[in-house]
């Protein structure tokens, strides 16, 4: 038997798919690499980076899907079961928006995968693919270590992704993590975490976590462990962890050398309505950026634009905060609903989202406005959005943010990767802004890949 795992792209730039140069690893399709079965035969095509060969002979199709790649990814499951072949959908989107899945897929792995993914392999063995394999909420994670060896051979950036825990502490408007992976932070054990950095070899190391705060003792005994490697790691954590001068100095001495902390909104009215109160606001957000220089932590800021209190005046604060702090590097996310969290079923209540399946518009571009906005019109809103990042990776701010001789150049290698980071990531804002979801234009859909029947689409 042979199984086909792919990463879909965003989309296309000027009607044609970009092919980008490198990007960092997927740690999705290595996990379920490891969760295959040694007797299965395996490939993998990342669409980011190649094309994909809709005329490999395979046997099933898995596709990891994320609301801003679903378009792309059903255009994938069309290209495929037109040939005959069942595919099935996983990942955050297909779980919150299963029946809309369903329409384009053989079968639905709702959830995570570990405990399920066998079972899927077993069936179509079969020739019976269930429609739907859910996976438990918590689910023993670690044991099968992700394979990294179907990733080789491609243009990555030389950052092994790993994960501590799933899930989140916290419950913000605008995320879906809880509803995906359940209302508690569950952690692998921490001695298949360090058995997994040592066989990779790697220096560099990038937990994907979305709060790796959200356990205090289990980091503390994460960061014991990790002092010893000397790895240099980054992680996204809440702004929480600078409160902790102790674990902060635990941080630091692991080999941490940057933290993505989600500051949000400068505008108090935004954090109350985003639900993160637990921010403390502008007055505290100063002294964690300083507590976290000072121990040479290089502080990535994310910033979303677009709650009830958003003006222009409001926009143009968050950017100058941003420069001012000397952040490393910072995103400025236009808001946007997705499926499943709180803030969409909000907005469709009360009748602000033009089209509530924004993700299936062939002409809808990252970047743009999903919802009607309280205080900018929708134009506005992106406009602003998108003056404040141009603002942040200008050369004069670059230039400015490159004197903080405590985090962003407190040696020539932090300098060096400071620069990069700015380099890149203004880069690959700048791409993603122009890309449109899916490839093919609406109307050449059915004609590139008409929809199998069912005798064709069913093992």
């Amino acid at each position: 038997m042979k199984v086909t795992l792919v990463q879909p792209c965003i989309g296309r730039v000027n009607g044609r798919k970009v092919n980008r140069k490198r990007v960092i690893e997927s740690l999705s399709i290595a996990t379920l690499a490891g969760l295959t079965p040694p007797d299965v035969e395996r490939e993998f095509f990342d669409e980011r980076l190649e094309d994909v060969d809709f005329d490999t002979r395979t046997d099933l199709v898995g596709i990891s899907v994320e609301t801003l790649n679903a378009r792309r990814a059903y255009e994938i499951c069309a290209g495929f079961r037109a040939r005959g072949v069942p595919v099935v959908l996983g990942g955050v989107h297909p779980s919150l928006v299963t029946a809309e899945a369903l329409e384009h897929a053989d079968a639905v792995l709702v959830g995570q995968a570990e405990g399920v993914w066998d079972k899927v392999i077993r069936d179509r063995r079969k020739n019976r693919l269930r429609r739907i394999y859910r996976g438990t909420a918590s689910p023993e994670f670690g044991r099968a270590l992700p394979d990294r060896s179907i990733l080789r051979g491609k243009n990555y950036l030389p950052v092994q992704m790993v994960e501590f825990g799933r899930g989140c502490s916290h419950r913000c408007d605008f995320c879906s993590v809880h509803r995906f992976f359940g209302d508690r932070y569950a952690t692998r054990s921490v001695d298949s975490l360090i058995a997994e950095i040592g066989r990779s070899g790697t220096k560099n190391v990038l937990f994907v976590d979305d709060n790796l705060f959200s356990n205090r003792r289990k980091l503390g005994l994460l960061c014991r462990e990790l002092a010893p490697l000397g790895v240099r790691w980054a992680g996204q954590a809440s702004i929480g962890v600078t409160r902790d001068e102790a674990l902060l100095d635990r941080i630091a001495e692991s080999g941490c050398k940057g933290l993505l902390i989600g500051f949000e909104s400068v505008h108090p009215g935004n954090l109350r309505q985003m639900n993160k109160r637990f921010n403390g606001g502008v007055e505290r957000y100063g002294e964690a950026v300083r507590r976290l220089k000072d121990r040479h932590i290089k502080v990535y800021g994310s910033f979303v634009l677009g709650y009830d209190h958003e003006t222009r005046e409001s926009i143009r604060k968050t950017a100058t905060f941003a420069i001012e702090q000397k952040l490393t590097i910072a995103t400025f996310y236009p808001l946007t609903p997705f499926p499943g969290t709180r803030l969409y079923e909000r907005l469709r209540a009360e009748g602000r989202l033009p089209r509530e399946d924004w993700w299936m518009d062939p002409e809808a571009r990252y970047g743009d406005i999903f919802f009607r906005p309280a205080n900018l019109s929708p134009e506005e809103l992106a406009a602003r959005s998108i003056e404040a990042r141009k603002r942040f990776y200008a050369p004069l701010s670059m230039a400015c943010r490159a004197l903080d001789l405590r985090g962003n150049a407190n040696n020539l290698v932090s300098f060096y990767f400071y620069m990069l980071s700015n380099l890149l990531v203004g880069r690959d804002i700048a791409l993603k802004n122009r890309t449109r979801f899916g490839l093919e234009p609406a109307e050449a859909r059915d004609e590139n890949h008409p929809t199998p029947t069912e005798t064709e689409s069913r093992p």
